[in-house]
């Protein structure tokens, strides 16, 4: 549990985009903005 990641899922395409991977110190540092 070292690591968080953020996603974007379309159910209705079944697709699941990566929109972030990094460490807790990077995740608290995310612009939501730029998300």
């Amino acid at each position: 549990n070292n690591y968080r990641f953020i996603v974007k899922i379309n159910f209705n395409s079944q697709m699941m985009w990566i929109r972030f991977i990094g460490t807790h110190a990077e995740y608290d540092k995310i612009d939501v903005n730029k998300i």
